[in-house]
């Protein structure tokens, strides 16, 4: 899947809960790293970067949280 990509996030986490009906725990663990001097970066790369560290992060625990919070796990 593609994390960047919103739709690819639900739709793994839509096939996790018809497989198993619930998701209890997320990690969201995908990364890249585009190491270079500011001025050798390239805006694609920097972009790159930060669709799957941190757009990534956000759609796949977008995708998640609803279903998370119907759970109301309780840790007690």
């Amino acid at each position: 899947m593609n994390v960047a990509d919103n739709a690819s996030a639900k739709e793994l986490i839509d096939a996790a809960i018809e497989q198993w009906a619930i998701v209890d725990i997320l990690v969201n663990n995908a990364g890249i790293t585009r190491d270079n001097l500011i001025v050798r970066i390239t805006e694609a790369d920097w972009d790159a970067v930060l669709d799957i560290n941190l757009k990534g992060a956000f759609n796949c625990s977008q995708a998640v949280v609803r279903s998370m919070m119907k759970q109301r796990y309780d840790a007690s």
